[in-house]
């Protein structure tokens, strides 16, 4: 096998993990919301991802908390897009070096007082 198969094999291999990890926490968001009846779903390190408007429910609140950079990016690129539903997550700026994740997502209307799922994934440093 040369260096270049086996580069692209890992490649196959990194997607194909990447989706089923994916489907996976797709699939835990709805049952939490669904059957346990979770209200607030927190993405720690969100990035570009797009669970909130992939899956809605009504009364859940998707926070997604990331970089303050990271998190303007993601707004101007979704802005740009016709029919994306910005509004479905509340975007909450958190430098994690700096910042207490819990703070800025109090002051961005979780409820500590109710339960949440924290989805935390694929988050490198």
């Amino acid at each position: 096998m040369t260096s270049r198969s086996a580069s692209i094999s890992a490649s196959r291999r990194w997607r194909c993990g990447s989706r089923w990890r994916v489907a996976y926490l797709d699939r835990l968001v709805g049952l939490a919301v669904d059957k346990l009846s979770i209200r607030q779903v927190v993405i720690l390190g969100a990035g570009y991802d797009t669970r909130a408007a992939r899956l809605p429910r009504a009364g859940v609140t998707f926070f997604e908390v990331d970089h303050p950079a990271t998190q303007a990016s993601k707004r101007e690129r979704l802005a740009k897009l016709d029919g994306y539903p910005v509004d479905a997550a509340r975007y909450v700026t958190c430098n994690f070096e700096r910042e207490d994740p819990i703070e800025r997502l109090v002051a961005n209307g979780f409820d500590t007082k109710e339960p949440a799922l924290i989805i935390w994934e694929g988050v490198v440093p």
